[in-house]
């Protein structure tokens, strides 16, 4: 019995250790062999947002902590932006088979709340690749976890997003309700729309209607069990 407790205990403090070194991280840890296009997008020099940065040959991955509130996650966005304008004027700059991935993370041991990426086929979500949209170092993909976000539900006049693809994910006994799709809004350029939830016999057309009015043009599609399927309506 009290070797068990010294495992849970010790398990405990491994887990406020690490916790404690997310919470205390440097504001920019940044790791990163192109530098030219971390300095050029911002990453040396959010004023509200904690980053962290590393790459390796094929893969950048940048976390976003956008802890600080609207403001932070304005910031965010701003960032990810600067990135698509980056890869517009710098053609050839990344390979083109470089993965690139913005992590919007909350600094208390949580998991992603939304994440963008640019490559078209990424292991979580192989469905993407059914839209046969082409390999591009822009960042292509916004997938959000309706579950867990606060301040990204909420409009802000100062964010507008040119992100084609957006996903939704969403596990409840219920679909969110109208309110909750205003922030796409937000991303006036987005082409499709992908809606992913684990919800009980909800109804596509509703949710499908709520979609288009805020976004009338946009293509959706329901991950069913068979891969995406297109509404028609």
């Amino acid at each position: 019995m009290r070797k068990l407790t010294l495992i849970i205990l010790l398990l405990a403090v491994l887990t406020v250790t690490a916790c404690s070194f997310e919470m205390y991280a440097p504001k920019h840890d940044i790791h990163t062999s192109y530098k030219e296009w971390a300095k050029q997008i911002g990453l040396y020099s959010t004023e509200n947002v904690l980053v962290s940065c590393y790459d390796d040959e094929k893969k950048i991955k940048v976390g976003l902590d956008r802890d600080g509130g609207m403001l932070a996650y304005e910031e965010m966005c701003a960032v990810i932006e600067a990135h698509n304008k980056f890869v517009e004027d710098n053609p050839g700059y990344f390979s083109e088979d470089m993965q690139i991935s913005f992590f919007n993370e909350s600094r208390g041991c949580t998991p992603w709340i939304s994440f963008f990426f640019n490559d078209t086929d990424n292991a979580s979500f192989d469905y993407i690749k059914e839209l046969q949209r082409q390999s591009t170092a822009k960042i292509q993909y916004m997938c959000i976890d309706l579950n867990r976000a606060t301040i990204e539900m909420k409009v802000s006049d100062s964010i507008e997003m040119d992100i084609p693809v957006i996903i939704l994910m969403y596990d409840n006994q219920e679909t969110p309700g109208e309110a909750g799709y205003a922030f796409l809004t937000e991303f006036k350029k987005a082409e499709q729309i992908i809606v992913d939830y684990i919800v009980p016999n909800y109804d596509k057309n509703e949710v499908a209607g709520i979609i288009h009015k805020y976004l009338p043009n946009v293509e959706i599609y329901f991950v069913g069990p068979e891969g995406l399927e297109k509404y028609e309506k």
